[in-house]
């Protein structure tokens, strides 16, 4: 034996807020006929196409929660940390000083003449 429904009373057992289910009750009733639009609109004290676009959201919304979803458990990709991205340019940064650093080293060992400062007397030259 089949249980009956309640109809739109259903959205007493869900967890939100009361005016929130006297919205989904009204949006219901007049899907079920047993509300008319005036009606719902007036117990909500708003216009009838201010009712309307909150029933279509509603039911937009009952759309996307039936919309069918992969089975199984979604594949876990890892969601990439806004604040790693600086760390990113930072490292790329200072691998490219310490590069620029290891060749000023370079030369400074096998060149060292290029290090002497122009207008700078060196004591041992004359």
């Amino acid at each position: 034996m089949a249980r009956t429904t309640t109809g739109p009373d259903l959205v007493n057992r869900l967890d939100a807020s009361e005016h929130a289910r006297q919205r989904v009750r009204l949006v219901l009733g007049t899907i079920a006929g047993t509300t008319s639009v005036i009606d719902a609109a007036l117990a909500l004290d708003i216009s009838e196409s201010a009712f309307h676009k909150i029933r279509e959201q509603i039911l937009q919304g009952a759309l996307g929660a039936a919309e069918p979803k992969p089975i199984g458990r979604p594949p876990s990709t890892p969601i990439p940390d806004p604040t790693d991205e600086p760390a990113e340019a930072q490292n790329r940064r200072l691998r490219i000083e310490l590069e620029a650093a290891r060749i000023r080293e370079e030369i400074a060992l096998t060149m060292p003449h290029l290090l002497v400062r122009r207008g700078k007397k060196n004591s041992g030259r004359r």
